[in-house]
């Protein structure tokens, strides 16, 4: 009989032993962002222990994972059916009325998860920490206080200060952020998850260097810890080495459970690295399979736009709205905004876009969206006031200075236009059309103050020694643009500065480009 107690004791403890090890690999699971094989892992769990309250949690929290509030909820729900006081599942609760946007209901299910640990657990801890480091709003200062409070409790535990880190990191502060990250490897120098928030946080720094050493060394230690490669990923996409970053979101891919979310994910890192068209046909694949997440239309949306589809595009924004998306991005009305422009839903675009405006006043490129659908609608000087707006507070690129000095052209806006691309040539003074929109300024600004003194003059000549100098120079492409400049100089010397023989040169040079030209061959015919 004691033979048979002892026997069943030892089973019981291997059953538990193995319970236990499927738990962590679950946990692993969540972290490394095979969702599909941690759901699997703890319903499995679930039906052959259940009641244990935790599996429901961190079920709840795959689901939480993948966007899908009402699974997780249910899931919370049913783990404290099973045990009122699992302050996990009730942290799970927190988290969702955290993000949602209902702070003081997030507040007391925290309070009361943390009460009812007594301190003694320090997931409920650190949990609560990474709720408000990463849901929401973000509650940066409740976050340290909880995340303080585990690290009494595990001094020696990596994890903890990597989560510490984080909160420093999403407050840009990164001298904090290193310093704990650097606390956690250690502790464990092999810590493979603090080298990639290092790697993240140089990224965000713009150290492609170190960001870079970062992973390699996060790679080197475990090659198959997939979010290693998202970041990687991002560190590529933001050193425009595109085929490199889409590279490492396919290997990132590869090493989730390529569920639809991970294909999603895939998607719109296709689209981020610019490949547009790649990510559309993704996306379209994956309506086939699964329409109902609303971040399917949004991409499609975003994408469609980018190659041109403007139908598509504003059908899925449509489509997108339609689904009351739990989160809504100023992106989202920008692209909706957009879209409509260029549809000729004009009035509907410009008021779309200034509602992302609304959502989010710090991103100067809104201004840009806002200023490109005016121009669209030929609304010239409304346009380039937008422009203006984007370049506030920022170092004006060329490109910046020809958008605003074309739409002030097209407003005839001449002396603003003229002032804009002069600014440009500070820049990049071998831009041939800046000197061509200089040269037009100038003799519309000329023949406005009835002096017709040739102030267009230097700006058409620099702008034809540019472009026959330019080994890409096509008459079929640039031939308007000369014969406009030709035109200019062939006048100047006939009108301004009496000098037919020179007039003549540009005249002919005219009719090299342009046989059929009635003024060239007018004019030829009085300097004969």
């Amino acid at each position: 009989m004691r033979k048979l107690v002892l026997a069943a004791g030892i089973l019981f403890s291997t059953v538990s032993l193995v319970k236990a090890q499927d738990a962590l690999q679950g946990i692993r699971a969540i972290e490394v962002e095979q969702y599909e094989n941690a759901r699997k892992i703890f319903q499995s769990l679930i039906q052959s222990n259940p009641a244990d309250a935790a599996n429901y949690y961190y079920l709840g929290k795959v689901y939480f994972k993948q966007e899908n509030v009402d699974s997780a909820r249910f899931y919370f729900n049913r783990g404290l059916q099973v045990n009122a006081n699992s302050s996990l599942n009730i942290v799970g609760l927190g988290a969702l009325a955290f993000d949602s946007g209902n702070d003081a209901e997030a507040k007391a299910q925290f309070e009361k998860a943390a009460g009812i640990s007594l301190g003694k657990d320090y997931k409920t801890l650190l949990y609560i920490g990474e709720a408000y480091t990463e849901l929401g709003k973000k509650n940066f200062q409740d976050a340290l206080i909880y995340l303080g409070r585990a690290k009494t409790l595990e001094p020696q535990n990596p994890e903890v200060y990597v989560a510490i880190g984080d909160v420093y990191l999403e407050q840009n502060d990164g001298s904090n952020a290193v310093k704990f990250y650097n606390e956690a490897l250690k502790i464990n120098s092999n810590y493979v998850k603090a080298y990639v928030r290092t790697g993240k946080l140089y990224t965000r720094a713009l150290n492609y260097q170190e960001a870079k050493a970062a992973f390699e060394k996060a790679i080197s230690i475990d090659a198959n810890y997939p979010p290693i490669y998202r970041e990687y990923g991002e560190l590529e996409l933001f050193a425009k080495r595109y085929e490199s970053a889409v590279e490492m979101y396919k290997k990132y891919m590869e090493l989730t459970d390529k569920s639809l979310n991970s294909q999603l994910r895939y998607a719109r890192f296709l689209f981020l690295g610019k490949q547009y068209q790649e990510s559309s046909d993704l996306i379209k694949e994956i309506v086939k399979r699964d329409s109902t997440d609303y971040v399917i239309y949004r991409l499609l949306g975003y994408a469609s736009y980018e190659i041109k589809d403007y139908p598509a595009g504003l059908n899925a924004m449509n489509k997108f709205f339609s689904m009351n998306p739990r989160k809504i991005l100023p992106s989202d009305y920008s692209y909706l905004g957009k879209l409509q422009v260029k549809s000729k839903q004009d009035s509907l675009g410009i008021t779309n876009i200034q509602k992302a405006l609304e959502m989010d006043t710090a991103d100067r490129d809104l201004y840009g969206d806002l200023a490109d659908a005016y121009f669209s609608m030929k609304k010239y000087n409304e346009s380039a006031v937008a422009y203006e707006q984007k370049i506030e507070g920022k170092n004006p690129s060329a490109v910046d200075y020809f958008f605003i000095g074309r739409a002030y052209y097209f407003g005839k806006e001449n002396v603003k236009s003229d002032s804009a691309f002069a600014n440009l040539i500070s820049i990049k003074d071998d831009f041939a059309t800046a000197w061509l929109y200089r040269g037009r300024n100038n003799a519309i600004i000329d023949a406005e103050d009835n002096k017709n003194d040739g102030l267009a003059k230097p700006y058409y000549d620099k702008f034809i020694e540019l472009t026959l100098a330019d080994p890409k120079y096509d008459p079929k492409k640039n031939g308007r643009d000369l014969i406009e400049a030709y035109r200019y100089m062939g006048d100047y010397y006939f009108s301004v500065a009496n000098d037919k023989a020179t007039s003549k040169t540009y005249w002919l040079k005219i009719l090299e480009l342009e046989p059929g030209d009635k003024q060239a061959k007018d004019v030829l015919s009085q300097l004969k």
